[in-house]
């Protein structure tokens, strides 16, 4: 169980970690950055859903 757990902390990491040296802010910009598209793409959704259009 914590093999995979390691497993899916370091995917995340690396990930946010390459994003972040792109924009040469570190991990943690990685991650926010992650976390405004995936906060936008929610949004997205949801905005159709109920029909609305901007």
């Amino acid at each position: 169980m914590f093999g995979i757990d390691i497993a899916l902390w370091n995917l995340i990491y690396g990930s946010c970690k390459t994003l972040g040296t792109i924009l040469g802010t570190g991990a943690l910009g990685g991650a926010g950055m992650y976390a405004l598209i995936i906060t936008y793409g929610v949004q997205l959704v949801v905005c159709k859903k109920k029909g609305d259009k901007k």
